[in-house]
């Protein structure tokens, strides 16, 4: 698999795109179950990434950490799915896989790090070393988390991206 920090010494890093984008879910249906009935469409989509040049693809997996906060039945089988089927596709190119993880909701019974904690533990255990935090409104709990996952896995690499408003 791709070691992204030399690649990144060298040229900017080329991700896929966005998966719910590509890939049209059935209406009312997450994107993420398609990691289970339609894997073969995924891993299509990541494929026809891969071909376009991607050096790096995110797992199906945007939309996890929102369902393990309403502990959704089976998150954790999604996860797996996701991290295997992009594990597969990488491997046929060598591309790097990072775990995706969009925003992760406060609850009554959870808070948003101990989401992402859950998730990422479980990705972990999946044997992710890279990690996409995406599309966040705000900075709170993320450097809670980036600092579990550097005492955890040392060498993991983290990215974060970020989304606003217009009003800011």
């Amino acid at each position: 698999m791709l070691d992204v920090r030399k690649l990144l010494a060298q040229r900017p890093l080329l991700f896929d795109g966005g998966m719910g984008t590509y890939y049209k879910a059935k209406p009312g249906q997450e994107c993420e179950q398609a990691n289970l009935t339609d894997s073969d469409g995924i891993l299509a989509v990541h494929r026809a990434y891969l071909a376009a040049g991607a050096d790096a693809i995110k797992t199906n997996t945007f939309s996890l950490p929102r369902l393990a906060a309403a502990q959704q039945p089976g998150w954790e089988q999604l996860a797996d799915a996701g991290w295997q089927l992009a594990a597969k596709a990488a491997g046929e190119t060598g591309a790097a896989v990072f775990a995706d993880l969009g925003p992760a909701p406060d609850t009554e019974g959870l808070s948003a790090a101990q989401v992402y904690t859950a998730v990422v533990r479980r990705f972990a255990a999946l044997g992710a070393k890279n990690y996409l935090f995406e599309t966040l409104s705000s900075f709170s709990c993320i450097g809670e988390i980036a600092r579990y996952i550097r005492e955890k896995q040392p060498e993991a690499y983290i990215i974060t991206s970020f989304a606003s408003q217009p009003d800011g």
